[in-house]
């Protein structure tokens, strides 16, 4: 039987002991400033190629310009372009925290030093595993709607009930899919081989451990709904007040912000415990499924337990 609260306390003290954990996400920031300088690049380039300004695209309908073939071009190859950018962004993170998650789980504590290394260790792995997860997303969905425009177009009523059955089937499917790879990058962590034998491995997994995945899923679930729920019912009272003292003085407005920079703040760091926190949750769940044998380094005797050895002898 496992004792989820046993793996939640584990993975508890697993991020506790190790906040060098910290460390790829402000990576992340400094990457996206990256993106950010990209998309004001590409911002120039659909103003010099459309031979427009940004007074321009205020005065002209904006329906007009998106119909201009030069404009949907630089539109198109930005989102491309933008995508991978992102894609590649959180393959390297992601790869990054595959190791040290590994690291925590058969060590108990993981070291910035390594960080870059698992980066480009997992990288191939974590960036195709990525791809494949976007287009077992995406090519469903876009496969549904164009049926369903393409049946409205020749009945109304029969594109309506076709879409409806399949905005559900569709939303059956992402479930069954989240469930299936839930537990593929653990099995990264741990095994090679190529991705799309690790995505079979990870429905296999889940397969042959149904109520284990399903607990896992639905505790994982549970908190990050409790944490939004608490977060919301927090902001509300905040956001009655600043709408009573937006009228008031400058010192007031002042306060505001700094209340709602105070409460994003708290929420950001807390969000962050917890996702790192369910992480080690996930990788524990994985161990116990039984499919992979971790060696965990036995911990070192203490100083002072040493020393009281040797008084008593």
């Amino acid at each position: 039987m496992v004792d989820y609260l046993e793996l939640l306390k584990r993975s508890w003290k697993g991020f506790r002991e190790n906040l060098v954990l910290f460390l790829p996400y402000f990576l992340t920031l400094a990457l996206s400033l990256g993106v950010i300088i990209l998309l004001g690049l590409e911002l120039l380039v659909m103003l010099w190629y459309t031979d427009t300004t940004i007074n321009d695209w205020f005065s002209l309908q904006f329906l007009d310009l998106i119909q201009t073939t030069q404009f949907m071009t630089i539109l198109i190859i930005s989102a491309i372009i933008d995508l991978i950018a992102v894609i590649l962004i959180k393959a390297y993170i992601g790869s990054m925290y595959i190791g040290m998650n590994k690291d925590i789980i058969e060590r108990g504590k993981t070291e910035s030093s390594r960080m870059f290394h698992y980066g480009r260790t997992y990288f191939k792995r974590v960036f195709i595993i990525m791809t494949y997860k976007i287009l077992m997303y995406l090519l469903p969905l876009i496969a549904l709607v164009f049926a369903t425009i393409g049946l409205y177009m020749l009945s109304k009523p029969a594109g309506v009930i076709f879409g409806v059955l399949a905005l559900f089937a569709y939303i059956a499917y992402a479930v069954i899919i989240s469930v299936g790879l839930f537990f593929v990058y653990p099995i990264a962590a741990w095994q090679k081989g190529k991705p799309l034998d690790l995505i079979r491995e990870s429905f296999k997994v889940v397969k042959e451990n149904l109520s284990l995945s399903i607990i896992t899923v639905l505790i994982t679930l549970a908190i990050g709904l409790i944490f939004g729920i608490v977060f919301y019912l927090i902001g509300m009272p905040i956001g009655t007040f600043a709408s009573y003292a937006i009228t008031a003085g400058i010192g007031m407005i002042i306060t505001i912000i700094a209340i709602y920079f105070l409460y994003f703040l708290i929420r950001v760091i807390l969000g962050l415990i917890l996702g790192y926190v369910l992480e080690l949750f996930r990788y524990s769940a994985f161990i116990e499924c039984g499919s992979i044998e971790v060696k965990r380094e036995p911990k070192a005797p203490s100083a002072v337990k040493t020393v009281k050895k040797q008084k008593k002898k």
